[in-house]
């Protein structure tokens, strides 16, 4: 049987000091959902700690450092009168 893991036991797995991180970042990390429950595997875990992982040297390129580069248009719209 799998242990399926609250956001506070997911933090402390990870070493984090609280489950802040993992809440605001959870529709970008694998999870399960039961109903409004959501609960990590150690797999999931597994492949969050993998995912992070920086070996020295190495480049780090992800796509929210490309998008951080995106600036809104300074154009408007006109709305069309309906």
């Amino acid at each position: 049987m799998t242990a399926h893991r609250t956001y506070p036991e997911a933090a402390e797995y990870l070493g984090l000091p609280n489950d802040r991180w993992l809440r605001r970042n959870i529709s970008k990390l694998p999870h399960r959902k039961f109903g409004r429950e959501v609960k990590f595997t150690d797999e999931d875990l597994e492949a969050i700690s993998q995912a992070h992982l920086v070996k020295p040297g190495d480049t780090v390129i992800t796509a929210a450092s490309n998008l951080m580069s995106l600036r809104p248009s300074r154009a408007t719209r006109s709305r069309r009168a309906a």
